[in-house]
């Protein structure tokens, strides 16, 4: 059975690489590439699809900063509930990969990896697993209770994600990310009066003192590109 596979990536480059390296071995047939957000849920209802691999963000048809990627995991995922998605991604951090998983992806691949490993991840999601490619996961999960002993752990001085609630979380990366308080607001469909307070509330809790804080956090802990 041929894997039918969409490519989501603002740049043009990879996903050639990635339908080359797919289709070599003749089970897999690309149906669709995007390179914006538009584009991919376009795509999306014309074509049919299988597995979908997606890049974390993508700029906007406006060439803007573009929509956020759990944002937009969770617009694919609230239109096809059952479809297998596959994040491709250069941001690396156990809490990300989390966030990810939570939003709706069955599989995490970080783009410093070989692009050799893809077509196995894609066989694996789309029989149901849900996974982090191994190659990854030192990487990607390191500090967790239960990581090899060789795995780097969290410095003790820094302040705990586990502090955080889910939704002070979102925040945190958004701002982190470069959003203002509306965009954030706005892309996590709350008001900028509750982002506002979501924001003072994990500064609180982090210890933070100012914006400049608040971001050096977030790229340390992973949930923000250096």
């Amino acid at each position: 059975m041929t894997l039918r596979v969409v490519l989501a990536d603002d740049h043009p480059a990879l996903i050639l690489g990635m339908r080359t390296v797919l289709e070599a071995g003749g089970k897999v047939r690309v149906t669709g590439e995007a390179h914006t957000p538009e584009a991919l849920l376009d795509t999306l209802r014309r074509v049919e699809c299988d597995v979908l691999v997606m890049d974390y963000s993508m700029p906007d048809a406006e060439e803007r900063s573009g929509r956020d990627g759990l944002c937009l995991l969770r617009t694919v995922r609230g239109r096809y509930p059952t479809l297998p998605i596959v994040v491709f991604t250069m941001l690396r951090g156990a809490v990300l990969v989390d966030l990810v998983i939570g939003a709706g992806a069955n599989g995490v691949l970080c783009k410093r990896d070989p692009i050799e490993q893809l077509p196995g991840m894609l066989s694996l999601v789309a029989a149901g697993h849900t996974l982090v490619h191994p190659a990854s996961a030192h990487c990607m999960r390191a500090g967790r209770p239960g990581a090899p002993e060789d795995e780097p752990r969290q410095s003790p001085r820094r302040p705990s994600l586990l502090r955080l609630s889910p939704r002070e979380m979102e925040v945190v990366r958004l701002l982190a990310a470069g959003r203002t308080q509306r965009e954030v607001a706005a892309c996590l469909n709350r008001s900028a009066k509750t982002i506002s307070h979501q924001k003072r509330s994990a500064m609180h809790k982090l210890g933070l003192r100012n914006d400049i804080d608040l971001a050096r956090f977030a790229i340390d802990a992973g949930l923000a590109a250096r």
